[in-house]
């Protein structure tokens, strides 16, 4: 019985990889010249820690190997966040806060916006008797959501160079 499991999942497999998919996510998935298009963005500067920890994620969700010497795409992020309590005690003091991270970026190539988008990121943490507790939790929160927005932004980046190639190839009708 459980061999037939198998048999059906090996079937399934064999289906989707005749079809032409191929997932977006993961190590063996993306298409080399989108990861070409990808490590020729360079990332400008971004206000404030929250904004630097971003740019560093984003540096190496995008350039594992290190900026472009010559870039073709410059990629332009705004980013803002709010920290608002969620759970307050009897005293009415904050027990619980959720931290929402907004990036909208604009990909450029030369001075033409050809993507833009937004990320978004909410995370939420408690409040502790330690201070420093409290300190690290605030920057394990920085940190999280500078990695969860870089994903996010690199993939809708991965999705537009594919949706691109789609389009320059014939493949794809373009967008009005």
């Amino acid at each position: 019985m459980w061999w037939r499991n198998r048999l059906l999942a090996a079937g399934l497999l064999l289906a989707l990889s005749a079809c032409g998919f191929r997932p977006m996510y993961g190590k063996f998935s993306a298409d080399p010249a989108v990861n070409l298009q990808l490590a020729s963005i360079a990332v400008d500067p971004v206000a404030e820690r929250a904004g630097q920890l971003l740019h560093n994620a984003l540096l190496t969700e995008l350039n594992p190997r290190g900026e472009p010497a010559k870039p073709l795409y410059h990629l332009q992020i705004i980013l803002t966040y709010s920290d608002n309590p969620l759970a307050t005690s009897r005293e009415d003091d904050a027990t619980r806060n959720v931290v929402a991270y907004s990036a909208t970026y604009k990909l450029l190539k030369g001075n033409i916006v050809i993507a833009q988008g937004l990320a978004t990121s909410n995370v939420s943490y408690d409040f502790l008797a330690e201070h420093y507790a409290d300190i690290t939790a605030e920057s394990d929160i920085q940190n999280r959501s500078a990695t969860l927005l870089a994903q996010e932004i690199r993939n809708d980046l991965a999705a537009y160079f594919i949706r691109a190639g789609k389009v320059y190839s014939g493949q794809l009708a373009p967008v009005p």
